[in-house]
């Protein structure tokens, strides 16, 4: 059985472009790609910093995903502009993963024009 992964995209349109890139190559490593994360063994969340209270939201959706899946532990993967940003590591020291470089420079156009 091929492992499954479930990927939820926060935010703007590259995210959702970045989603579907990512989408493409994991189903080329042999990942199939599921519709929930509760049918998921990896869940990867694409996030963007560019809004308000993003990174609260992620880190909330992470928690909200570990305290629903208790007992089947999944592997939680952090991408685009909020990974960036964080770093590799999270609140508490756990890893969450990496993010996308172009998505800090969209981050610091919007703050730039605001």
């Amino acid at each position: 059985m091929k492992p499954r992964v479930y990927i939820e995209t926060f935010g703007c349109q590259m995210n959702v472009a970045d989603t579907e890139r990512a989408a493409t190559g994991l189903r080329a490593s042999g990942y199939d790609l599921c519709v929930s994360e509760q049918e998921a063994d990896v869940v990867l969340l694409n996030t963007c910093s560019v809004r308000e209270k993003a990174e609260h939201k992620v880190f909330t959706r992470i928690g909200e995903i570990r305290s629903a899946n208790e007992g089947h532990k999944k592997l939680i993967g952090v991408m685009g502009c909020v990974a960036q940003l964080q770093g590799v590591l999270g609140h508490g020291g756990e890893r969450y993963g990496f993010g996308s470089a172009r998505c800090r420079t969209s981050a610091k156009a919007a703050a730039q024009s605001a």
